[in-house]
């Protein structure tokens, strides 16, 4: 997910890609080097982060913040590659659930991610949208998030495999757990 090159290099950014055949593609050895690098990255700043002491220790999810609204931007315009979605995956679980701040961010991401779980058939879309749902939690699940989330999951074209299955369940105990809260 797109880590910047050093300046001179004419590679791509690793959130380049985005077709529905980018998914049957076999990623290329530098797409590759740059996902390994972008993950080495993310896993040396979360060392370094839980190295600290807890007062002078910065959040994780403002550390995750840009590359997640890279993912959100690019989400807007084509569906994420493989390697993409893995690296967001690998980031995602080592958030916690988020707090008032970051939820409506969080939100952002998520609505722009679901417009393309009907178009994609990697397992890995549904990785994300596992995370995604727990970093968000009930706490923040809302009408519009809700609606995004239920219209990807039951869309006739969104891909019936256990993964997807995993998710829709996820989704559904996310709700009743919103609803077991609220019950009078």
């Amino acid at each position: 997910v797109g880590v910047a090159p050093p300046a001179g290099n004419d590679t791509p950014p690793l959130m380049e890609g985005g077709t529905r055949n980018d998914a049957f593609r076999t990623p290329s050895a530098e797409e590759a080097g740059q996902a390994e690098h972008a993950l080495a990255i993310w896993r040396t700043l979360v060392a370094v982060v839980r190295a600290l002491p807890s007062a002078t220790r910065p959040d994780l999810h403002s550390l995750a913040r840009p590359l997640l609204e890279e993912m959100r931007t690019f989400c807007m315009k084509a569906s994420p590659p493989r390697l993409s979605l893995q690296v967001v995956v690998s980031v995602l679980r080592d958030l916690d659930p988020c707090d008032a701040t970051f939820g409506p961010f969080a939100k952002q991401v998520l609505l722009a991610f679901c417009e393309w779980v009907p178009h994609s058939v990697l397992d890995e879309t549904f990785a994300v949208l596992d995370e995604l749902l727990r970093i968000i939690g009930y706490d923040n699940l809302d009408e519009q998030v809700t609606r995004g989330l239920a219209s990807s999951m039951l869309n006739q074209y969104t891909s019936r495999s256990r993964a997807q299955r995993s998710s829709q369940q996820a989704f559904v105990d996310l709700l009743m757990g919103k609803r077991r809260r609220h019950a009078p």
